[in-house]
Formats: C-alpha cells, sequence, structure tokens
C-alpha cells in the first residue's frame, strides 16, 4: 500500500508540472497514470474522474478503446452495469476501427461480465461466446479457459432457472387417497349366509352311509 500511495503522489506532482508547462502530451500521461493508481487501490470513483478528464485529450482509436474499457470496467466495479454495458461498446466499436481483435474480445467481455451481474444471462452467454470465437481466432489458450469457465457457469444458472420455471408451471398433484375399507355384510346378510351353512351340515349328517346299511342288512340274514 506504501508503493501505492508514493506512486500516487508521483502522479499528482507530474500532473501538476504538466499543467504549468502546458503540455497536453504530459498532462495526459499524468492522468492516465493517476486513473491507475487510483483503479488498483480500489478507489474507482476517483479513477473515473481521472481518466473522464482525459478523454477529451485521446486521438488515437487504440487509446479511447484501452480507455474506455477501464472506464467501464470501473463501472462494473461500482455496481453500475448499464454504464458498464456502455463504455464496453464504446470500447468494442473503437477496437473495430483500430482493427484491433484482442480489445475487441476484452471489450465484448467486459459487457459479458456486466449482463451476467445485471442478471440478463442469455446476452451475457452470447457475448461470452462471441469473444470465445475471437480469443479462439487469435490462438489465446488462457482466454479460451477462462471464458470456457463463464460459459458452463452461466448454463448451469440457466439450467437451474428452466427447472425451477418448469416446476412452478407443474400442476399441482392431488393428494394420494387412501383405499377405502372392505365393506362388511350387512347383519341380515351375514345371519342368512350363516344359517344356510348349518342347514347343509345337518342335511350331510343325515343323509344315510350306503356301507352301514348293506351292512346292517347283511347282519339280520345271518341272525335268521
Amino acid at each position: 500500500m506504501g508503493n501505492f500511495k508514493e506512486a500516487e503522489e508521483y502522479c499528482k506532482k507530474d500532473l501538476e508540472l504538466s499543467k504549468k508547462n502546458g503540455k497536453e502530451e504530459g498532462h495526459s500521461r499524468a492522468l492516465g497514470n493517476l486513473g491507475r493508481v487510483y483503479a488498483r487501490t480500489g478507489e474507482f470513483k476517483k479513477a473515473v474522474q481521472v481518466w473522464e478528464e482525459k478523454l477529451p485529450m485521446v486521438t488515437e482509436a487504440v487509446e479511447y478503446t484501452w480507455l474506455y474499457h477501464e472506464i467501464g470496467r470501473c463501472h462494473l466495479e461500482l455496481g453500475k452495469f448499464v454504464d458498464a454495458i456502455d463504455y464496453g461498446q464504446k470500447s468494442y466499436n473503437y477496437a473495430q476501427d483500430a482493427e484491433d481483435v484482442a480489445w475487441q474480445m476484452n471489450a465484448i467481455i467486459l459487457m459479458a461480465q456486466a449482463r451476467r451481474k445485471a442478471g440478463d444471462l442469455q446476452d451475457a452467454l452470447e457475448n461470452f461466446e462471441r469473444a470465445r470465437s475471437l480469443a479462439e481466432g487469435q490462438g489465446d489458450q488462457s482466454a479460451m479457459k477462462a471464458i470456457d469457465t463463464e460459459i458452463k457457469a452461466i448454463n448451469r444458472e440457466l439450467g437451474g432457472e428452466k427447472a425451477e420455471s418448469e416446476h412452478r408451471n407443474e400442476p399441482e398433484s392431488e393428494p394420494e387417497r387412501e383405499p377405502e375399507p372392505e365393506s362388511e355384510p350387512e347383519p341380515e346378510q351375514e345371519d342368512r349366509t350363516r344359517q344356510e351353512q348349518r342347514e347343509e351340515t345337518v342335511e350331510e349328517e343325515e343323509e344315510p352311509n350306503a356301507n352301514e346299511e348293506t351292512q346292517r342288512e347283511n347282519t339280520d340274514d345271518e341272525a335268521v
């Protein structure tokens, strides 16, 4: 932190000298360096103020690209996602003018990150996919790996939202009904059934056994 404080003091002195000398180039350089110090120490509002002061002094497309990107990143850190997207788009436009593919990719990634934080996942995914295509064209393996991580995370989030939406749209299932108990026979019907069973039993007992009858006849004949 001490080194950053020293750097801040040095940049402020450089800024004062450039203003006294009336040299716009030195003035622009001092503002750029001071903005970097503020951004590195997390003082994003101060960085935005300093870099906004530098904008009118910029003449080259590549420098515009860098500066708009850095201001946009500060807005992202401050939670101003709309401003971050706006400055990201400006950075991208100047990167196209400069035909700088690497800065085009950086600008698109900035917009993708801002859209993701703002909850616009589908547009964020499209931005990351565009950035990955540029990274692949450049053979930038490090950028491709980082972008792939972002794409996978967004796809998981989108999958979770889809599942939650489908769950909300499902009709509520009716509670399962308990099986109804089997009806018991009415008392009158039960009495008739028992009566019929007793009558059948009596009939079976009263029916003569043919073998026993034959044996009794044979015994009577022998007695005669």
